[in-house]
């Protein structure tokens, strides 16, 4: 009788941890321009869920443990991702430093989810009609003790790779392109700048061919336009422009649209190039754009 009695006090404090943890866990977070909010929810199976409002969400079986870790993407700041791209670093430069703060807040986290654990524990004990210091205290260490499995067990079954076949919900299923515009960014940026300088020097070949064949910086009192369409997020697109406008002394550009892929505030980041150009550029939208399209190139 007094072990069932045991296992049922063990059971009651258990029960008031999780609900102490599962009402108050959730936390707000920044790394960089990204804010997120991040919660552990008890499940069937171990998910990792990340919520992109309003497109839907993404889905990976991660872990073994009856944990659904979420992210939520609450806001991004356009002007510092803006900024942080502007400063030119490399794949390696941004991912550490993301890890790097993203290791400080999962350690804060992990604190907190622990005290949440402790606390409700104790909070069991009242539900149990005890008020004794040592009654309390143990109640605690049994909730503490229940947190600090199941988060030894989600990291050591953790399984990372598991997000190179991630299931697509909402919107997100017609959209995978989210994540390989994400990963296109970061391992082909230092890829496309090489790629970039050797367009150039070929670029300069053929300006000295079409030169040499018509002369065109010696025809005085003409107007030259130069025409430029679907773009879509090339960034090797704005060099090419940048040099068309410098050897054949361009006073217009006139880009008709599909500067983007899916008019996306994000994407218009992708345009800041254009503001160097010495010339107006006219903008025609596209299909492919949208009024954020507009009004990123408006800031330019």
């Amino acid at each position: 009788m007094e072990l069932r009695q045991r296992i049922g006090e063990t059971f009651v404090v258990i029960v008031a941890a999780l609900v102490l943890v599962g009402l108050f866990n959730a936390t707000q977070f920044t790394i960089d321009a990204f804010q997120f909010e991040v919660k552990l929810e008890l499940s069937n199976r171990g998910l990792t869920e990340i919520v992109i409002p309003p497109l839907g969400s993404i889905s990976v079986s991660t872990h073994k443990t009856p944990i659904r870790i979420q992210f939520t993407l609450e806001s991004i700041n356009l002007e510092l991702l803006s900024g942080i791209l502007e400063t030119g670093k490399g794949q390696q430069e941004l991912l550490a430093m993301f890890q790097s703060t993203g290791a400080e807040l999962l350690r804060n986290y992990v604190i907190k989810l622990l005290l949440l654990a402790f606390l409700g524990g104790m909070a069991g004990t009242l539900l149990l009609g005890f008020t004794g210091v040592w009654a309390c205290f143990r109640a605690g260490l049994i909730g503490l003790s229940m947190m600090v499995l199941l988060l030894v067990g989600t990291y050591s079954t953790y399984q990372v790779d598991r997000f190179n076949s991630p299931q697509f919900n909402g919107a997100l299923q017609a959209a995978p392109w989210v994540i390989s515009f994400a990963e296109e960014a970061l391992t082909r940026v230092e890829d496309l700048g090489n790629q970039i300088q050797v367009i150039s020097g070929n670029y300069d070949y053929l300006f000295e061919q079409i030169e040499a064949l018509e002369p065109l910086g010696s025809v005085s009192g003409d107007v030259r336009i130069l025409h430029v369409s679907d773009i879509h997020n090339n960034p090797v697109a704005l060099e090419l422009i940048s040099r068309t406008v410098e050897n054949f002394d361009v006073n217009y550009v006139i880009d008709t649209g599909d500067l983007s892929d899916y008019g996306t505030a994000l994407e218009g980041l992708l345009t800041g190039g254009l503001a160097e150009l010495p010339v107006p550029y006219l903008f025609v939208p596209g299909n492919h754009d949208s009024p954020a399209t507009v009004e990123t190139l408006q800031k330019h």
